[in-house]
């Protein structure tokens, strides 16, 4: 089963200046599919062959579409955090052009305040999109469908969403208040105390 289906190594070889691994499979026509199992006896403890079809039982699992490799060996293909956010985090760039435009329909300028929030939902907005994706791959892994799978993961994680998302926002309430009148005051009133001293 491992030769014919899985492959092995046999040997390695060099020509012509360069490394060539030896790796040995059946033909690709005698196991495109389920059925060429038939064709592949054994001997059973009493001694006649029987086909491989009566001592195993196949079940569908989902792997990678395409391998990738280097120098003949499996590798993984490893993404810097800036790498994932333009690849999956849609949800980012929306976010951001959702501050941009409340800010100018309520007449705020772009302040420290405003950027702190920013760097605040980016972080929100990448963790949840990154929790639905998840959920949605375990949906997946699962037998259901792609949209089944988004929108049960959408589902699921709505409540901690809006939950995360109130919570945020109760605590971002001061900031929208904030003028900076009382640290003046405290420094008036600091100068006034040291000039009576």
């Amino acid at each position: 089963m491992q030769v014919y289906y899985g492959s092995t190594f046999a040997s390695d070889f060099n020509r012509f200046g360069k490394f060539y691994r030896v790796i040995a499979p059946a033909n690709a026509q005698y196991r495109a599919d389920p059925s060429s199992l038939n064709c592949i006896y054994v001997k059973d403890a009493s001694g006649p062959m029987v086909p491989m079809t009566t001592l195993v039982t196949l079940k569908r699992v989902y792997g990678p579409e395409a391998i990738t490799r280097n120098n003949l060996f499996t590798s993984v293909a490893i993404y810097s955090t800036g790498d994932a956010i333009r690849a999956v985090l849609l949800s980012i760039s929306t976010g951001i052009l959702g501050v941009f435009g409340f800010i100018n329909l309520a007449g705020i300028d772009n302040n420290i305040y405003v950027q702190v929030g920013l760097i605040m939902l980016i972080g929100l907005l990448a963790k949840n999109a990154i929790l639905i994706v998840e959920f949605t791959i375990q949906r997946r892994q699962a037998d259901m469908g792609l949209l089944a799978s988004a929108l049960e993961a959408a589902k699921l994680r709505l409540r901690p969403i809006l939950m995360t998302s109130f919570a945020f926002i109760v605590g971002l309430v001061p900031l929208m208040s904030a003028t900076g009148h009382r640290l003046k005051e405290t420094t008036r009133s600091v100068s006034v105390r040291q000039e009576a001293c």
